[in-house]
């Protein structure tokens, strides 16, 4: 008893006193709900759960609907039927009916999304309301209310018995069916059985004194549970076939019964907590010290699953869920809460190495603490191994300890000694490995011998954490920020970030037979070596951390880690699958709800947690050790029902109306055209880790895949084309398992009138009509643009022909001329003065020609074929022609000319009536002065010649018939000259005016239409 450090004779007896405590208080978590997360009011009075899978709630603030997650409550403001917001007690029939009692004789049913509304009928006081509810196999409804009225309501109607339905007692208390549905009825005298209309006693105060009940609950065994008299019994057939023994409790009454899945039998007090009786007897009192926030509970009832709810009077909600982690630190009797390493001894027992308070020994229930004062130089014990030999060595602050005889020695060898020892490994050939810090190396023990092993290529500030042995007698050592190293047939090989690792800090080490490392990282997720490569896995691949303190292996070869972030299982089979094909790991996580002390494990020496003989897996943890039996964790096989809870439509609910999604298909909801954004909210009705349910959601007709969600309960779609879809989505429960049925709800985008099909169609049709007619047009425009083509390479060629006619008529002609009278300028038989008139023609008929000859080059040049050139010509033309005619020309111009195309034909026909013009002025008109006006409108081009000649009678201008022809060749005027000039401009577009009278001259007008300007 000496070696004990605190309390030597009394500790073994506080220990199992307090492990008996901890076992009893450890079999549940405790999880509460108040009004900080949604729930509308703190007394929760009355707890039920319908088919769908939802909880609800009664409180003196509203009815709440609770998905595990967040609340949705209905009260008076936004339900109508609604009219007392003070909730007292609820109840499912057998048909999936709520029926909800509220104050002021206010009864409500609800179903199918919609409520409907009662009045209970009472008898005159303020406070009339539904106590208690039962159903009976016909469909109707009882009711005792808080004026110790006993109703029937069937088909919407109450019944009201004028004596009481022949009870003995005069106040009915507490009312239940049976598992068959027998109903029956507790009074203050008796309890009775419905029989053929009416109540018959089965037992009363003739049976027993006193005898009354307080409250009743159905036994799924059969027959009914009986709180009455201070006793809790169960009748069947006629007699009490269980007696779970008198109240567990004083004064406080008895709020709530029930009977859970397990047979067990909860009873809810106001004032003493919650009890629990199971089969053989046991009784478990949960209160405030374990967990309750309040020991008045109102009500008590079980989900589904197999949690247990409790309702609180002010202290909210609470969820008892068996719990999954037993926990052992100070509470339970240890020295401290800051366990760094154990080891489990030969003998069963474990060594506890604490950081701080020395080493603890577990042992039979007893506790046994080791420190300075057995020989060990400080409390930091971060290592404890047991050799094959059964000698304990401890790796401390100060170096190396080993025990002789309840006495731990310290090696003084210069390596072991004053170096802190963070890891000590035991290998198959009964060698011990330690890691320490700043040496370089790690030292091997065998025996009395110790040998330093360098690792090639580390620095001299080597920090070794842990190391571990494979299968092909390789050592595997990690070290803090320098990577892994690997001892492989006298050769040291090196693995950093650069081969794979996501983080050079190693943790934790664990080698399978197969050769498989499997490497536990400080921030880097967990790594895997297998045939030379390195695969990392991190939060981004579905890890609940990255830190990986602890890799222990189940008897079922599934791989449990510890981490900063709780503990959490995989299988091998899904780290391999994700590999393959790239999806997130499957993770099974665990926190403090599943009853962690803390999520914070401790890592970073070795060894770091344990599996002991019997299976059990042992996690260090900053508030101590975390035990987990994985042969003995509940699997959730429920399939978790979904339910799509709401549409919104730009921040505004569509569907459904009522606030409330109705059982079965809602049909299509459709959306009006132009809306932007629509968000979906689900739901995944599991109540056991409802924060680990996950989410898969698609919708069908834009998605070909499922988008993985994770925990989110919405989703959101934008600017979503008009058309039908499926929004389809399913959930898996915290084991897992898939509801791959969800929930769909089809949706149709509404378009606007030109989105619709018929627009569409006569959208088409238009654009097809308007190719067609494109097409029409176009070929049309090719075909025009192709006989204008061959008529302007007619032009070209009549051109051609002119120009040719015009070279061989006036040039040819010319030269012939002068020819000729060049050779008879030449005979000597010929005057003088007739040769001198020849040269004088010779001259003359030069000249002309050179003028031809310009005209013929001017009417060929591209360059020339505008307007402005063309004007600019003829004027220049028309002054010089009339200047040696001795008459004067006067112009008038635009300042400026458009730039109009004008083809060579239209040039050419204009010049020729501007010179024809011009040639009947100068031979017939007898004019002094021509003035030339040019004009530009927006459609055409006028060239204005006006003389101040002769003129002539407008009567005998061309396609008149009056007058002779003796008439006609006393005109100045040329008759077959002015035709050709309309016949020229009529082939190119134009018009002639002419306007004269005699003795006051001609003026003659071209006009011509020109394109849009």
């Amino acid at each position: 008893m000496s070696v004990c450090q605190k309390w030597p004779i009394c500790r073994w007896l506080i220990f199992i006193f307090l492990m008996q405590i901890a076992s009893a208080r450890a079999s549940y978590e405790v999880d509460v709900w108040q009004i900080g997360e949604g729930l509308p009011q703190g007394t929760v009075t009355s707890i039920a759960q319908t088919g769908d899978g939802y909880l609800w709630l009664g409180t003196q603030n509203g009815l709440a609907r609770f998905d595990g997650v967040s609340f949705k409550v209905f009260n008076e403001n936004n339900v109508p039927a609604i009219k007392n917001n003070r909730i007292v007690q609820l109840f499912v029939d057998r048909a999936d009916r709520l029926w909800i009692g509220a104050e002021q004789g206010n009864l409500v049913c609800y179903q199918n999304g919609l409520f409907t509304a009662y009045e209970t009928p009472g008898k005159g006081t303020s406070f009339n309301y539904a106590r208690v509810f039962c159903d009976d196999p016909e469909g109707g409804l009882w009711v005792i209310s808080c004026e110790w009225q006993l109703t029937h309501l069937k088909n919407g109607v109450f019944q009201i018995p004028s004596a009481d339905w022949h009870l003995s007692g005069v106040r009915p208390d507490a009312v239940a069916s049976d598992q068959s549905g027998q109903v029956w009825v507790g009074t203050e005298k008796e309890l009775a059985r419905l029989q053929n209309g009416t109540f018959q006693t089965v037992y009363g105060q003739t049976n027993e004194e006193n005898f009354q009940v307080e409250f009743l609950a159905k036994s799924r065994t059969g027959g009914i549970w009986v709180a009455g008299n201070k006793q809790l019994r169960k009748f069947e057939s006629g007699h009490w076939t269980a007696n779970l023994g008198s109240y567990a409790w004083t004064n406080s009454p008895v709020y709530g019964l029930y009977e859970d899945s397990l047979n067990r039998l909860w009873v809810a007090t106001l004032g003493d907590g919650l009890f629990r009786y199971d089969a053989d007897g046991t009784v478990l009192h949960l209160t405030t010290k374990d967990g309750l926030p309040s020991d008045f509970v109102r009500c008590v009832t079980e989900d589904r699953e197999g949690n247990i709810w409790a309702g609180m009077e002010g202290g909210g909600l609470c969820r008892l869920k068996p719990a999954i982690f037993q926990t052992l630190g100070v509470r339970q009797g240890l020295s401290s809460d800051q366990v760094m390493s154990m080891c489990e001894a030969s003998d069963g027992s474990f060594w506890i190495g604490l950081n701080g308070a020395g080493l603890d020994h577990l042992s039979n229930g007893q506790v046994t603490n080791y420190g300075t004062g057995q020989g060990l130089l400080n409390g930091h014990v971060w290592s404890v191994v047991q050799d094959q030999q059964g000698t304990l060595w401890l790796g401390t602050w100060d170096g190396l300890f080993k025990s002789e005889q309840n006495h731990f020695t310290g090696l003084s060898d210069g390596l072991t000694i004053g170096w802190e020892v963070l890891a000590i490994y035991s290998d198959s050939q009964s060698n011990l490995w330690l890691g320490q810090q700043s040496i370089g190396a790690v030292t091997k023990l065998h025996g009395s011998e110790h040998t330093p092993v360098m690792i090639a290529g580390a620095s001299s500030s080597l920090d070794v954490r842990v190391i571990v042995q494979d299968h092909a007698g390789n050592f595997w050592i990690g070290t803090e920020n320098d990577g892994l190293y690997c001892l492989q047939n006298g050769r040291c090989l090196h693995f950093d970030r650069k081969d794979g690792l996501a983080s050079e800090s190693i943790w934790s080490l664990r080698a399978d037979d197969d050769g498989t490392v499997w490497i536990g990282t400080c921030g880097g997720g967990l790594s895997r070596w297998r045939n030379g490569k390195i695969t990392t896995w991190t939060a981004k691949n579905g890890l609940v951390n990255d830190v990986i303190c602890q890799i222990l292996e189940d008897r079922a070869g599934n791989l449990w880690l510890g981490s900063y972030g709780g503990i959490f299982q995989i299988s091998r089979h899904n780290l391999d699958a994700s590999v393959n094909n790239s999806n997130l790991i499957e993770c099974v996580s665990y926190n403090k709800s599943d009853g962690l002390p803390s999520t914070e494990c401790a890592g970073g020496f070795q060894p770091s947690g344990c599996r002991s003989a019997d299976g059990r897996l042992w996690f260090p943890t900053v508030k101590g050790f975390a035990i987990v039996d994985p042969e003995k964790i509940p699997h959730n096989s429920l399939v978790p029902p979904v339910v799509i809870e709401s549409l919104m439509v730009d921040k505004t609910m569509l569907w459904p109306k009522s606030g409330l999604a109705e059982s079965g298909s809602p049909g299509t909801v459709e959306i009006p055209p132009g809306r932007q954004r629509l968000e979906f909210q689900y739901t995944a009705l599991s109540l056991t880790a409802p924060k680990k349910v996950r989410f898969k959601c698609k919708l069908e007709g834009l998605e070909n895949h499922w988008q993985d969600m994770g925990e989110n309960r919405s989703v959101e779609y934008s600017r979503l084309p008009p058309g039908t879809y499926h929004f389809d989505v399913i959930a898996c429960n915290n084991d897992g398992v898939w509801n791959n049925a969800g929930a769909i709800l089809t949706i149709k985008v509404l378009p606007y009138f030109w989105q619709t099909r018929w627009f569409m169609a006569l959208a088409i049709l238009t654009i097809l009509g308007s190719v067609a007619g494109s097409v029409r047009y176009v070929v049309k425009q090719k075909l025009q643009r192709r006989i204008e083509h061959v008529e302007r390479e007619r032009a070209i060629e009549a051109e051609r022909s002119r120009i040719a006619n015009d070279i061989h008529d006036d040039l040819g002609s010319g030269l012939t001329e002068i020819v000729i009278l060049s050779e008879l300028a030449q005979s000597a038989e010929i005057p003088t003065d007739d040769i001198q008139a020849d040269v004088r023609k010779i001259t003359s008929k030069a000249r002309a020609l050179t003028q031809s000859l310009d005209e013929i080059v001017w009417a060929m040049n591209l360059q020339n074929d505008t307007l402005d050139s063309f004007v600019t010509y003829t004027c220049n033309f028309a002054q010089e022609y009339l200047q040696l005619a001795k008459i004067r020309c006067r112009l008038d111009l635009p300042a400026q000319l458009p730039n109009v195309p004008l083809t060579a034909d239209i040039r050419h026909n204009l010049f020729m009536v501007l010179k024809e013009t011009l040639n009947n002025i100068v031979k017939h008109a007898h004019a002094s002065e021509v003035w030339i006006q040019v004009t530009i409108e927006p459609k055409r081009f006028i060239l204005s010649m006006r003389d101040n000649g002769s003129g002539f009678p407008l009567e005998l201008a061309p396609d008149s018939q009056a007058g002779s022809e003796a008439q006609n060749a006393n005109l100045n005027v040329g008759k077959d000259g002015l035709v050709n000039m309309r016949k020229r401009l009529k082939n190119i577009g134009g018009q002639l005016s002419i306007q004269s009278r005699q003795n006051l001259g001609t003026q003659i007008e071209l006009t011509l239409p020109l394109p849009d300007l």
